[in-house]
């Protein structure tokens, strides 16, 4: 129901709750109940956009269109992702202001899946970039080292990234390396939390084995206490199956470290 009094009536007429639409934002919903309280739904990230009056569900799947470029199929603001060549990688258009991400180097076609596009290759050596649509309109962007060769490519020391941005706008890093886009009058556009790496590690330094073992007689010594250590993190594996890394987040047991970050004449190191 619209507003809050026709809301309130047909939840006492049809004894269940009745969403209050005009009470409708981006992130929450409130209900009329029989009894004549209201309830709250809130969530921690929008779920729904408005268009042409109409509160339509956020969905980041990602369509290509006529010129070869994708787009998410429902999101916050515009986002327009390459479908290859030397175009911009990503555009991303937030209160009417642009920012534009651009590859070092023309961008092979783009494989898809869901929110996600795959431009295989982009170095070489073996490494994949993988840039993930978010509802909201922004991306997620990660390098997929796919080999111990690729990870030790020059190119991966120093990654130049150009960064352009609308006129009026203030683009700048700070001492941990998180880019932001700021409006003339301080309003956050864009912000760009500081790259992170991960490995493909998928078990602890410290495994117990059937020697390792304790006998009751052996528990009180130091070599007991180790072995009772090994044992437990081994059985605590058990019951806490580990997790293996993805391109999304790292596994269980991944070593994980921060990425230096620069910005400097609009291009980011």
């Amino acid at each position: 129901m619209p507003d809050m009094a026709a809301a309130m009536a047909a939840a006492r007429a049809q004894g269940s709750a009745v969403e209050v639409m005009d009470e409708r934002t981006d992130a929450s919903q409130t209900f009329a109940n029989p009894n004549g309280t209201l309830s709250y739904d809130a969530s921690a990230q929008p779920k729904w956009v408005k268009t042409g009056g109409t509160w339509t569900d956020l969905d980041a799947t990602l369509v290509q269109g006529e010129g070869g470029s994708w787009t998410p199929a429902v999101s916050e603001s515009p986002l327009v992702l390459s479908g290859g060549g030397s175009g911009p990688l990503a555009t991303m258009t937030v209160d009417g202001k642009q920012l534009t991400l651009i590859w070092p180097s023309a961008l092979p076609s783009p494989s898809a899946s869901g929110p996600t596009l795959t431009y295989a290759n982009v170095l070489a050596s073996g490494v994949d970039l993988q840039v993930t649509a978010t509802a909201a309109g922004g991306i997620e962007e990660t390098l997929v080292i796919k080999n111990a060769a690729a990870g030790s490519d020059p190119a991966l020391a120093d990654l130049v990234q150009t960064v352009d941005a609308s006129n009026g706008t203030v683009l700048s890093t700070d001492a941990g390396g998180n880019l932001t886009d700021t409006a003339s009058g301080g309003q956050l556009l864009v912000n760009a939390p500081a790259p992170v790496m991960w490995d493909s590690a998928s078990s602890t330094d410290v495994a117990a084995t059937p020697a390792d073992s304790p006998s009751p007689a052996d528990t009180t010594s130091s070599g007991g206490a180790q072995a009772a250590a090994s044992l437990k993190i081994a059985l605590a594996s058990l019951s806490h199956p580990a997790t293996r890394s993805t391109a999304q987040a790292p596994g269980s047991h991944a070593h994980q470290g921060r990425v230096k970050a620069t910005f400097k004449n609009h291009k980011l190191h």
